[in-house]
């Protein structure tokens, strides 16, 4: 049992929200019993959640908000990171408010729209397409899904969804991984009308079972998810219910300062991992460990053991670390084999990079009022794919949270490039802000010149707009895409990388979602695995309730 109860080591691969919430749940569980070390090849912490002060405001590099849909286990971390006096709700009309690009201008899409789009016979005659069974047939792509099954006036609609989301091809990213309710409501059901009916149907008899059972019992305790408050649980139940979406009166950046003040770990910034070395457990081992080779701004390679490595950074540079690491087992041909196995599925997952152009504006005729036009303002619009047009879409952070800056001011960003453009990264800052610019102005009827004209030429239709800053991220191979036969690689993942070593766990967003939530969840079940199994269990009983102290993390910059 002494052995058992010894100071354990973990050490996170990647020091963007996903490592950065697997750190502090390990050092709230356990606390000083358990040495946790987050490696970060950049020099700042939290990956693509980075609120770049301007002039007036902030704008975001990464992700500006995250859903209250499905957003409970955010909200959770929120309210243990004491970050409940930070956080903005969006604007409900406004947020609710979102368009689609059709002939050069935004049109709202509802649900009336979207139905319209689709039309009545469609709908009748998605009722007698023949049944796909995704479960066993060859992976479809999200467009030939919805032009098998509707038409492509909504598969256009759709792929300007997915463009704003995974900047993706949807000629090219997987039913099955970007949409499985679809998937499985076809499998199951035959049809997507008549799955989504009986899906309807089935929550309001739930809804009204649970209704009843509450009258006649008096309530059923819940009991909170591991890894969570009481308090914690029904903070999050409640403040899902506000908005749609939520982000930080000082940025998204909030919630990875949050995180970085709470957890007792071991940050360091600036270095990168070479390689891993798996030593297998033998007999007398209770724990096996495995070492990191981690390499430091001195150019100076220092090992790190770890009785487990959790591994948050993407796919591609995690099968580089795989391609040069090494196994010392009883066997170690047939594990080199899974690793490199492994590697190779980890190589196939793509990514898409995208170029994010922030532009805070001053409306020049009337100071305090929003140039954008009445009719289309919202949470911003999308633009389909493969229709000419230069931008993937824009959000309206201003029109959606208008509490986050100066009453004057209006922010926007747009987005460039993306799997379907890429060379529109090529493009230098000056040019990405002019096209970025261009596009607003015949979309929106913005006009950025000294002599305000409209769209077609026309001043009396233009708003005339003085840009107060700008600023544009290259943002390289930021979002994984989750292309056909993805489900299949991460299958094959899942049976390699425990061959290799059972101390070796996934997150981040390359895997299994790629938002916010997806990431803040993703690790929350990655923590809880750890602390269910049989090597960690003795932790906890002995260590249980953590009581974490409170000591900053160490940052060490280039390290040593």
């Amino acid at each position: 049992m002494e052995k058992a109860l010894e100071r354990r080591h973990v050490v996170v691969l990647g020091g963007g929200i996903a490592g950065l919430v697997a750190a502090y749940l390990i050092s709230r569980e356990w606390g000083n019993r358990v040495e946790v070390t987050v490696v970060e090849k950049e020099a700042k912490l939290g990956g693509w959640l980075q609120s770049i002060p301007q002039l007036e405001g902030f704008c975001e590099r990464g992700p500006r908000s995250f859903r209250g849909t499905g957003g409970e286990t955010t909200l959770r971390l929120v309210y243990e990171l004491g970050l409940q006096g930070e956080v903005l709700g969006a604007d409900k009309k406004m947020s609710g408010s979102r368009f689609v690009l059709f002939n050069g201008k935004p049109c709202r899409m509802g649900a009336f729209a979207v139905m319209r789009s689709v039309g009545l016979w469609t709908v009748l005659r998605e009722l007698f397409v023949p049944r796909r069974n995704h479960s066993k047939e060859e992976d479809e792509s999200v467009d030939s899904f919805f032009r098998r099954r509707f038409n492509p006036r909504l598969a256009a609609i759709v792929g300007a969804v997915c463009s704003g989301i995974f900047a993706g091809d949807t000629r090219k990213l997987a039913l099955t991984a970007v949409l499985p309710l679809l998937a499985e409501l076809e499998t199951r059901h035959g049809s997507i009308v008549i799955g989504v009916i009986r899906l309807v149907l089935s929550k309001v008899f739930e809804a009204v079972v649970g209704l009843v059972s509450r009258r006649g019992k008096g309530g059923a305790a819940t009991l909170p998810e591991p890894c969570s408050s009481p308090e914690a649980v029904a903070y999050a139940k409640e403040t899902g219910k506000r908005a749609a979406l939520f982000t930080f009166k000082k940025g998204m950046q909030t919630l990875v300062r949050g995180l970085v003040d709470k957890t007792q770990a071991t940050l360091l910034t600036s270095c990168s991992v070479e390689r891993l070395d798996f030593t297998h457990s033998r007999a007398t081992d209770r724990v096996p460990f495995t070492t990191v080779f981690v390499r430091n701004q001195a150019n100076k390679v220092v090992e790190l053991k770890a009785h487990h490595v959790i591994c948050a950074i993407p796919a591609r540079s995690l099968s580089a670390v795989l391609q040069e690491s090494t196994v010392s087992s009883v066997s170690p041909a047939v594990d080199c084999a899974a690793m490199h196995h492994a590697a190779s599925l980890l190589e196939s997952i793509p990514t898409a990079s995208v170029a994010t152009v922030s532009l805070g504006l001053h409306h020049v005729s009337q100071p305090l009022s929003c140039p954008i036009p009445a009719k289309y303002r919202g949470f911003g619009y999308l633009v389909p794919p493969y229709t000419g047009e230069h931008i993937l879409g824009a959000i309206m952070d201003s029109c959606t949270f208008p509490s986050a800056q100066p009453g004057n001011l209006t922010r926007l960003s747009v987005f460039i490039g993306g799997a379907t453009q890429p060379g529109m990264l090529a493009l230098g800052e000056e040019e990405l802000v002019e096209t970025a610019k261009e596009a607003l102005s015949r979309h929106l009827g913005l006009s950025f010149g000294p002599n305000p004209q409209g769209p077609n030429g026309s001043g009396a239709s233009a708003a005339p707009c003085e840009v107060v800053w700008s600023s544009v991220s290259l943002n390289w191979n930021c979002i994984p895409q989750y292309n056909l036969n993805h489900r299949k690689i991460i299958a094959g993942l899942e049976k390699a990388l425990p061959e290799v070593s059972p101390q070796l766990s996934l997150a981040g967003a390359s895997y299994y979602g790629i938002g916010v939530n997806d990431c803040v969840k993703r690790s929350f079940e990655v923590v809880q695995s750890l602390k269910h199994s049989p090597q960690w269990a003795a932790l906890l009983q002995e260590f249980f309730p953590a009581a974490i102290p409170s000591r900053p993390p160490l940052l060490l910059g280039g390290w040593l």
